[in-house]
């Protein structure tokens, strides 16, 4: 029983479920007080398998993310000869730890449903399970700098140093598994931290993101949603 417990928040923030559509109102409260969704030992875990690099020897796993947010793009022109220009992201960290400890399956398919919960449902979702719980789902965030540079702030729940200031080792394309209609999944990326104690992130199993192959009929600036999961290094 507790097996599917533990996945029941994050079923909830996936699927913007509501609690009295489930009838699960009167007895929620008791059961997440003494439900682990967040902080699980996550040391025995590995990368989804891909042809990045791997960690650097001698790096531990320190956290594992579900990110929720948006890719920005710019366009020159709103004609088809032009390309979007991918301008920086944002989103919200939420903690996957132990979703991950229990099944790398079940997390790997989280990003798809994820991507589909609008943003401000992520949000409030997180924070009413935080209140049940006692626990921090929302670990931190992640942004550009005014430079330019990606930056995770995880000192949300962590150490003061639980930062990164980044920047791109490597990059492979995700997997093609888009559906006809849907926006393409962003890559899969390894980060070097440059500035924090974050040492390397990576972003995989993606899901959306991915601009239009041109400009045509779009704004000069605009954002697509997306989902993946970070793993983080130090």
């Amino acid at each position: 029983m507790m097996n599917w417990l533990i996945l029941l928040p994050l079923f909830v923030l996936s699927t913007n479920a509501s609690f009295s559509n489930w009838g699960l109102s009167s007895v929620l409260p008791s059961i997440l007080k003494h439900l682990p969704v967040a902080n699980c030992n996550i040391s025995a875990l590995s990368l989804p398998s891909c042809s990045l690099p791997a960690p650097t020897a001698g790096l531990h796993l320190q956290y594992v993310t579900l990110g929720r947010g948006t890719q920005n793009y710019t366009c020159s022109s709103s004609s088809s000869s032009a390309t979007p220009v991918a301008v920086g992201a944002t989103a919200i960290l939420f903690d996957a730890s132990c979703v991950a400890s229990l099944d790398t399956t079940i997390l790997h398919n989280l990003p798809d449903l994820l991507k589909r919960v609008p943003l401000s449902g992520a949000e409030i979702t997180t924070q009413l399970l935080d209140w049940l719980t006692g626990q921090t789902m929302k670990l931190g965030k992640h942004f550009f700098t005014a430079e330019g540079a990606p930056f995770f702030d995880l000192r949300h729940a962590g150490a003061n140093d639980d930062f990164a200031r980044a920047a791109k080792v490597a990059q492979v394309d995700a997997p093609a598994q888009f559906a006809l209609g849907e926006t393409r999944d962003v890559a899969w990326l390894q980060l070097k931290g440059v500035e924090g104690g974050i040492k390397e992130v990576y972003r995989v199993q993606t899901a959306g993101g991915g601009p239009p192959a041109t400009c045509e009929g779009m704004p000069s600036s605009f954002t697509v949603d997306y989902a993946a999961e970070y793993w983080f290094y130090a």
